[in-house]
């Protein structure tokens, strides 16, 4: 794919979720359709090479590379394959929310600057929200830096630090669910879909609260509720086991879902407003 064609929203900013996200030319299915680990390492170093293409940016694909080449060895079993797969996917979701963020916040300071009154009401709102936003990305830096230069810079050992816990914690190779599909399910139940019963045999429950649709999956293996968890917590809030994690991060996310080794329980309160 590339970046000189890259799909604009109607405000003109990069369509992210599509770039990200499309079955056909997407980084994300670039990666998951890696055949050996080699191959995957070769396709993440390819995107991070894609993404960081500013003329300051090779130190950071050089820095990623070597911790990637360190990580994943020539010896590496692709027995692993699939746990890997997993660790570079989260990184890229991670990467691809802070851009949409980032796009949507610019759109919308385009839209308040046209206009004198707009741009008075835009410098109002700036000063209103300043210390607000300030305590808020101080919250979320250590989520949202997973990569290199997505807000200021971070080693890269904490960038593969996520591909490592999924390493770590990895499904259970005989397992033929995953929780990929128990993700798929769980939208498709917040969208109206008549899902009763999710992949690995549990209910799926749909609900309300605070106005909001949520969705809840009992029954479900530590390593799907943690990874669903994960994937969940930058689309609305998640309850584990009727805890309401305060702080976000991967083994937070373990530690709640292994309470209930049997059988855990994932809620996730959606951004979807009861009809």
């Amino acid at each position: 794919m590339s970046t000189e064609t890259w799909p604009k929203t109607k405000s003109g900013t990069i369509d992210w979720d599509v770039v990200f996200e499309n079955p056909e030319t997407g980084l994300i299915p670039l990666i998951s359709n890696a055949g050996s680990v080699s191959a995957l390492r070769d396709s993440a170093l390819a995107v991070v090479t894609l993404l960081y293409s500013r003329d300051d940016d090779p130190p950071v694909i050089e820095r990623f590379s070597s911790e990637l080449k360190g990580l994943i060895p020539d010896d590496t079993p692709d027995s692993l394959l699939p746990q890997l797969v997993d660790g570079v996917t989260a990184i890229l979701r991670q990467i691809k929310d802070e851009r949409m963020r980032k796009a949507e916040e610019f759109s919308d300071n385009k839209n308040l600057a046209e206009g004198g009154e707009k741009r008075e009401i835009a410098k109002q709102v700036a000063r209103k929200t300043a210390k607000a936003k300030a305590e808020a990305e101080k919250a979320k830096q250590k989520k949202r830096q997973l990569i290199y230069g997505v807000v200021g810079g971070i080693a890269a050992a904490t960038v593969l630090s996520v591909i490592t816990y999924f390493v770590a914690t990895g499904e259970n190779k005989e397992d033929k669910s995953t929780f990929r599909v128990l993700i798929e399910e769980m939208k498709g139940a917040v969208d109206g879909e008549a899902i009763k019963t999710h992949t690995f045999n549990g209910s799926l429950q749909v609900g309300a609260k605070a106005g909001r649709v949520t969705v809840s999956a009992v029954g479900i293996p530590p390593y799907a509720c943690s990874s669903a968890a994960w994937f969940f917590a930058n689309r609305g809030n998640v309850i584990i086991n009727n805890v309401m994690p305060q702080r976000i991060s991967p083994k937070v996310l373990a530690e709640l879902c292994a309470a209930v080794p049997a059988g855990a329980t994932l809620t996730w309160i959606s951004k979807k407003k009861v009809p």
